[in-house]
């Protein structure tokens, strides 16, 4: 395994680093907090992850910011943008921990594409997992009620783990409510028996 990421999944290193001497990119680095994309401050270039975690959130017209998504190393940046001529960037990307970012410009990734499919193939599997990502969260949003959009959100984290534990600041900021609220609702959705919550803060979809 490289140390680039999905965009270069399955390709050994040294073939990495070869094929990047042949194209322009740079290296950037991000301090906690520091912003990476806002909604007019953008470039159109794929951002690759290579360290660190950055969270992807909209701020809403109350004032609120809706996290969107919370990405760590191997996630790729932008990749709905690279192409395209929007004037706006839909969210704003900033670094939760030090941060080391790769980024291609469209024509080093046209390059790329030629000079290594696999990179294609990587790159178009990247949007199709955030196409379903995407549906996922439409879905989540169209919920009524907070109580069932976190159920919504613990089934899905469940459907590939038996037990998940909970990151309450996280689950806050997704479903833009308070501890106070999330709690009520987690208490509700036991006593309803759709989950189980253990005491190590683990939590399982409820089995009779």
């Amino acid at each position: 395994m490289n140390n680039f990421g999905k965009l270069f999944n399955t390709l050994p290193e040294a073939t990495v680093q070869s094929l990047l001497e042949q194209v322009p990119h740079t290296f950037k680095s991000y301090l906690p907090q520091e912003v990476i994309f806002t909604e007019v401050d953008f470039n159109r270039q794929l951002g690759v992850l290579l360290k660190g975690e950055v969270q992807i959130y909209k701020t809403l017209s109350t004032g609120n910011e809706l996290l969107l998504q919370h990405l760590s190393d191997d996630a790729l940046l932008g990749v709905g943008y690279v192409w395209g001529n929007a004037e706006y960037f839909p969210a704003t990307i900033k670094a939760v921990k030090p941060c080391t970012i790769l980024f291609i410009p469209k024509d080093s990734l046209r390059k790329l594409f030629l000079l290594e499919p696999t990179i294609l193939d990587n790159f178009l599997s990247t949007i199709n997992r955030s196409f379903l990502y995407l549906n996922n969260k439409i879905e989540m949003l169209a919920l009524p009620t907070v109580k069932e959009r976190l159920l919504f959100m613990i089934t899905q984290s469940c459907q590939s783990n038996k037990c998940i534990t909970i990151n309450k600041s996280k689950l806050c900021q997704e479903l833009s409510i308070s501890r106070a609220s999330l709690y009520r609702c987690l208490e509700q959705l036991e006593a309803e028996k759709y989950i189980q919550i253990y005491p190590n803060k683990k939590i399982a979809l409820y089995s009779s």
